[in-house]
């Protein structure tokens, strides 16, 4: 195995030479986030860190122009220009893979059915089923995959777990802009309406349990009150039944089956 201890830096930090309060900053703008215009106006360190990013990221703002001048559009679209210039470089990469519409679609339908199948998988299993291929971890940590998420989504519209969910007044979210984190939460998701769905069930048959003993208690009551008093249940069905009273009024009385009332009076 290769000592990789004593080998130098090949690529430095950016963020090496900016103050500690500084780097936040400079994620912030690496995300994707625009620069706050006042905070670029009043405060010095701030702009410097966006002048930094800039020269860093190849974000072309010409030297005469204010940058606090700047609408929110032509910041957006110095972002822009960033992000389209990372994206045609990783694609002029021979080992670029990329994210498709249909592999994602059938990689969401697998994460419900994971979930609501309680046979949980990791994202990345669940991915390499799906496209019918190796998946690498750059490929299941690529951002700005939200809307495909969300269109494959909407395509299992009509999938138990997303039903019940809506069955429920809520609905599945995907918050999530990679891939690995959109199916883990897509899948746990879908886990959870399936406790919820099971928990419902056993709740249901637990009350129907408990129907069935208060009427055997009831009906075991009204036995040894008749019993206690010395009564021939079968005559005093017929007496009640002579009175114009029902089968089923007759039954509970008496803490019998329709079908022995019915024996006994017929």
């Amino acid at each position: 195995m290769f000592n990789t201890d004593n080998l130098p830096n090949q690529f430095d930090d950016p963020r090496s030479q900016l103050a500690q309060g500084a780097k936040p900053w400079w994620d912030a703008f690496d995300s994707g986030k625009l620069p706050d215009k006042a905070a670029l106006e009043q405060i010095p360190a701030y702009r410097a860190t966006w002048e930094a990013y800039c020269e860093f990221a190849g974000i072309s703002i010409a030297p005469d122009v204010d940058i606090t001048q700047l609408t929110d559009a032509q910041l957006r679209a110095c972002n822009w220009e960033q992000r389209m210039r990372f994206r045609r470089a990783a694609q002029a990469n021979p080992h670029y893979c990329p994210v498709k519409q249909t592999e994602v679609t059938i990689g969401v339908g697998k994460a419900l059915d994971a979930g609501w199948s309680g046979k949980k998988a990791t994202s990345t299993a669940l991915m390499r089923e799906a496209a019918n291929k190796e998946i690498t971890e750059a490929y299941m940590s690529r951002t700005n995959q939200k809307s495909k998420l969300r269109a494959a989504l909407a395509h299992h519209d009509n999938h138990p777990a997303v039903q019940y969910a809506k069955k429920q007044g809520n609905k599945i979210r995907v918050d999530a802009d990679a891939l690995s984190p959109g199916l883990s939460a897509i899948q746990d998701a879908a886990s959870l309406f399936r406790k919820l769905s099971e928990h419902e069930k056993r709740l249901a048959d637990m009350e129907a349990r408990m129907r069935d003993l208060e009427t055997f208690k009831a009906n075991t009551e009204a036995r040894h009150v008749i019993e206690d008093a010395g009564q021939d249940p079968a005559e005093l069905a017929r007496v009640m039944r002579a009175d114009g009273d029902s089968y089923g009024k007759i039954a509970k009385a008496l803490g019998r089956s329709r079908s022995t009332i019915q024996r006994w009076v017929d």
